[in-house]
């Protein structure tokens, strides 16, 4: 923090008061010290005390020519000059005073965070392979309530909870700017569009494919959206629709809530989004294990929620009981920047900020949902980065199995499984992502949902009306044969 000195009364008097109330209720003399100089300073600037009539530089020169180590003690002709230096020196010791600065910080993040923060595994078989801690899991170690680490920052009242959204803010953007500066690494493309490419003697794999823009499984993003409804229409058809609406709402005045009001004294709920953050999760959680466990309303086949942050009020979480139709629409030709339009006014609430750095879930489906994939013949999609050869890609993609070939292959080979169509498979049959093939489910359950298409799409439309309908097909050509007779079209 660099401090210099302010000439403008209400700008010193609002410094003071903000470095009064983070020391209000410190635990040591220093803290306490610097409180009562502060509040002591701004009585004197709100009792009527006016500035001199002497130029700024002439202040200075003063100032200067004064060869001391308290200009306070100098200057009593000068009342405003005087209280301005005297500010000065509390918001020097600030510095010297915040908890980043205190001795018994942790070592590696009394400096704030930066990307050198080793990750210590408490766990020696841990499975992470990162030996650097991330922007988030920093911000979540700073919002626990540790006395070892000061309370300080949690007096600060509403700019408490700013520095919250201001640490979201940060974590988001180093996300989008991730996607941004790694859009060319990771290409998509169909099989076909890369065989022809390497048989015509193209070598640059950079030439091939277009970038990914915003994924799917970012938070908050469009086609996160879309797929997730789409899920919930797939859980709907799977066990039927939902009768039953609930809405838990956060409360403020909840016990656990003020129990740590108490931990932390001069902290109000209003001010402390983390906290009420933390308790919502813990009472939605033991709602879902009444609701899903110990069945208070009969037996529970599936629940979904989705959690709402108020612009006014506290958190909000909806589990839905009925459906709703939703009107698709065709995409835009146009190209659009889908992190700008994302990123560019956003409204971010501290009480969403706070559940979003503890990586609380906005969203549950208590049944999985699985998105099937599907395509023309040699039509697959296939990944590649930037630095592979279009005849290496060739190669792998050529003998990989996409989910619908394996679905194929799995027919020809069980009979069983002919019984089923293609969204129907999953919920007897394991796909192995690894080794591309399908196994007989022993456990669990899962529901399977071919990606939306818009009938605009034409024959794509129809090959997926035909797998949602035909049981066991061994090929694309048996999907077109119907009563022993093989037509040219979808």
């Amino acid at each position: 923090m660099s401090c210099a000195p302010s000439w403008d009364r209400e700008s010193l008097i609002r410094e003071l008061d903000y470095v009064g109330r983070i020391f209000r209720w410190s635990e040591d003399s220093k803290g306490r010290k610097l409180f009562w100089k502060c509040e002591e300073i701004i009585d004197k600037l709100k009792g009527g005390l006016t500035e001199p009539v002497v130029s700024r530089a002439t202040a200075d020169d003063s100032i200067t020519s004064q060869n001391t180590a308290s200009p306070s003690a100098n200057y009593t002709g000068y009342p405003l000059l005087l209280m301005v230096y005297k500010a000065y020196e509390i918001l020097s010791a600030f510095q010297d005073a915040m908890p980043e600065k205190q001795p018994d910080a942790p070592k590696d993040i009394k400096d704030g965070y930066h990307d050198e923060i080793p990750y210590v595994h408490s766990n020696t078989q841990s499975k992470k392979k990162r030996k650097r801690i991330t922007m988030k899991e920093y911000y979540s170690y700073k919002l626990q309530v540790s006395k070892d680490e000061g309370l300080h920052v949690r007096l600060a009242g509403h700019l408490y909870q700013q520095y919250v959204v201001d640490a979201f803010s940060c974590i988001e953007q180093a996300h989008l700017w991730w996607l941004r500066t790694h859009q060319t690494e990771l290409r998509s493309d169909l099989y076909s569009t890369v065989a022809k490419k390497y048989v015509s003697g193209e070598s640059e794999i950079s030439n091939v494919g277009k970038g990914f823009i915003l994924p799917v499984n970012f938070l908050g993003s469009q086609r996160y959206m879309q797929q997730n409804f789409q899920d919930a229409l797939a859980v709907y058809r799977a066990v039927g629709h939902p009768d039953i609406f609930l809405t838990i709402s956060c409360n403020p005045l909840w016990d656990e809530i003020l129990q740590m009001m108490k931990v932390v004294p001069g902290c109000s709920p209003q001010d402390s989004p983390d906290i009420v953050a933390r308790v919502f999760h813990l009472k939605l959680e033991q709602l879902l294990d009444d609701i899903k466990k110990k069945n208070y309303f009969g037996t529970c086949l599936g629940v979904m929620y989705f959690v709402e942050f108020q612009k006014r009020g506290h958190d909000r979480a909806t589990i839905e009981i009925t459906s709703h139709k939703q009107k698709k629409e065709v995409e835009d030709e146009e190209a659009v920047d889908e992190i700008n339009a994302y990123f560019d006014g956003r409204y971010i609430c501290a009480s969403e900020a706070s559940y979003r750095i503890f990586g609380f879930p906005i969203h549950h489906r208590s049944i999985s949902v699985v998105r099937l994939s599907f395509h023309f013949l040699v039509e697959k999609s296939c990944t590649f980065t930037e630095n592979e050869t279009l005849e290496k890609v060739v190669r792998c993609e050529k003998f990989k199995h996409s989910q619908l070939e394996s679905f194929f292959i799995l027919n020809r080979s069980d009979p069983n499984a002919r019984q089923y169509t293609y969204d129907q498979i999953l919920q007897h049959y394991v796909w192995n992502e690894t080794d591309r093939i399908r196994t007989i489910r022993k456990k669990g359950k899962q529901i399977g949902r071919l990606l939306y298409t818009h009938h605009s799409a034409g024959e794509l439309w129809y090959l997926r009306l035909l797998l949602s309908n035909i049981r066991g097909p061994t090929s694309f050509e048996a999907l077109k044969t119907i009563n022993g007779v093989q037509y040219r079209t979808f």
